[in-house]
């Protein structure tokens, strides 16, 4: 067990750089550090895991972790999420019992309201809004979101449930699919769940947006929020409020990334390696922290 006032001397999440996904490597503690091993050939080599400077750790198929390990994870607040391949989809994921309360009192103050769940839903969108228009700038395709994001925000205002906001999204996220698309040039036929290895653009499009969902897993897991007390997916996915918090990230990064790596061929690890590049250059955690503490905070219910 490590000592609970020792987490005040430890890098804020919102302010770590590294998201780890490894798989086929045994993870152990050599010395003082944190290392994961690969075997190749008759030999066997080792890279450390800055703990320090680490928000998540994924681990998929093909890999094991020591005792040790888990325990030095622990006192440095590392989220370890255990994955499939690629890390999706996350089969289960660490929590701290030493998590603050302060935002969780506030949030589920809140939550037994509708207007309340509507209005943070809301914000969201909002956030997914002033996102975009930040962070498609950074890409190499010539486009401007603000047409669709002002539609949105329309949607947004008008929506009097979370249902009207739902249909709101889903056709804004069907723009955003289309222009980008037609930007970079790639057909493009719909989206599907769950696609096949011949059809990268939708199987990247799944392969990152569960890479966002552990960014929304790292925020919610060290404020103590439960990822079940969802605003806009609750009613019809678990753990839907890890969705409701990656959405603001998802359609700036995963998007614009899935489709310029498919339309050149891209393999899957140097998909995963941009995607997360991407997070770390667009603040992508420290935005989402930022946005949903703001959130609590400008949405506080009234003693």
């Amino acid at each position: 067990m490590y000592d609970v006032n020792s987490l005040n001397s430890k890098l804020l999440q919102s302010a770590r750089a590294n998201f780890e996904y490894l798989e086929y490597c045994r993870v152990h503690v050599d010395g003082e550090r944190l290392v994961y091993a690969i075997a190749e050939d008759a030999t066997t080599k080792q890279w450390n895991i800055p703990t320090v400077n680490t928000s998540a750790l994924l681990l998929g198929p093909g890999t094991s972790i020591t005792q040790a390990a888990l325990q030095k994870l622990a006192s440095e607040r590392v989220l370890v999420g255990f994955t499939a391949g690629g890390g999706v989809p996350i089969y289960l994921g660490s929590f701290s019992e030493y998590a603050p309360t302060e935002y969780l009192i506030e949030w589920i103050k809140g939550w037994t309201s509708d207007t309340w769940r509507l209005g943070m839903a809301k914000r969201f969108a909002l956030a997914r809004c002033d996102f975009m228009v930040r962070a498609w700038r950074a890409y190499d395709f010539t486009l401007d979101p603000s047409t669709h994001t002002a539609r949105f925000r329309n949607g947004i205002a008008r929506a009097a449930s979370v249902e009207e906001l739902r249909g709101a999204e889903g056709a804004f996220a069907k723009e955003c699919y289309v222009s980008v698309a037609r930007a970079l040039g790639l057909k493009w036929n719909g989206r599907v769940q769950q696609a096949d290895d011949q059809d990268l653009a939708n199987a990247y499009l799944d392969h990152g947006n569960y890479l966002a969902y552990g960014l929304a897993a790292v925020v919610l897991w060290t404020l103590g929020i439960p990822p079940g007390l969802a605003v806009n997916h609750g009613a019809t996915r678990a753990g839907g409020l890890v969705f409701d918090l990656a959405d603001i990230i998802k359609d700036s990064i995963v998007l614009p990334c899935a489709f310029a790596c498919a339309k050149n061929g891209i393999g899957r690890q140097r998909f995963r390696e941009i995607v997360i590049d991407k997070f770390d250059e667009l603040d992508a955690l420290p935005k989402l922290f930022t946005e949903f503490k703001n959130s609590i905070l400008e949405l506080k219910t009234p003693q």
